[in-house]
């Protein structure tokens, strides 16, 4: 059996999930998934180890893809084998203000993009307003026959 198969065999029995509550948690078909585990797909899938690491984030990517390090990360803050506990993960300052940074520059683009069709749907309501009124087309009317001299 393929190792990266057994590995993630591992990670199955660690999540205590029957293999279709797994494939469906992790958003992968349970049948393809299946077949994985079976050893009926040739070659790595990416996408069912990408949708594994990104749904249990505990899980060493290193460990998954190579078999190097423990299966569950260091800074998971999840119990080792030895019960000893880590610590919780925590982006570095940098990385946290970067986040942020980038997430207030989409809302103020948003908020803009919200302001400016606003702006044009009230221009929209004032200029079919003035055309309901009936006055407003006489005046028109009055206006195109003086431009034209009659």
């Amino acid at each position: 059996m393929d190792e990266i198969v057994k590995r993630l065999n591992k990670v199955l029995e660690w999540s205590r999930l029957s293999q279709r509550a797994f494939a469906k948690h992790i958003n992968y078909s349970p049948t393809s998934f299946n077949n994985y585990i079976l050893g009926k797909r040739d070659g790595m899938d990416g996408v069912l180890l990408m949708n594994t690491l990104s749904t249990y984030l505990e899980i060493n990517p290193d460990w998954l893809l190579h078999g190097k390090g423990d299966m569950l990360r260091e800074d998971a803050g999840v119990l080792r084998d030895d019960g000893v506990a880590y610590e919780p993960f925590v982006p570095p300052p940098e990385e946290t203000r970067r986040m942020i940074a980038d997430q207030r520059e989409i809302i103020k683009q948003q908020k803009d993009l919200i302001q400016m069709l606003q702006e044009q749907l009230k221009m929209q309501q004032m200029n079919n307003g003035l055309n309901d009124r009936p006055d407003a087309r006489e005046d028109d009317a009055a206006g195109c026959a003086d431009a034209s001299g009659w």
